[in-house]
């Protein structure tokens, strides 16, 4: 089983399915339809919203990793210390 980030890039890739097929047809037609293009400039806009985000996601997914790793280390230290003081 893939990532989380990897789950909603499919699902946004199914998502834009309909949208394909529209852009597709677009080739066709000779008069540029506004409704579309408005749709496909909200469609690049909230892309490029997602992509940010599952950016950002992951850095903070990193970062709390981090932090994690240095709680860890500073509870093993005190610990460590406290056996010390003890003995």
């Amino acid at each position: 089983m893939g990532s989380p980030a990897a789950a909603v890039v499919r699902e946004v890739g199914e998502l834009l399915q309909p949208l394909s097929s529209i852009i597709k047809k677009r080739g066709s037609s000779s008069k540029p339809d506004p409704a579309l293009e408005v749709a496909l400039d909200e469609n690049r806009r909230l892309q490029r919203v997602v992509e940010e985000t599952m950016l950002k996601n992951q850095q903070l997914k990193d970062m709390v990793a981090k932090l994690g790793d240095e709680i860890d280390r500073l509870h093993q230290q005190r610990a460590a210390a406290n056996k010390q003081t003890v003995a």
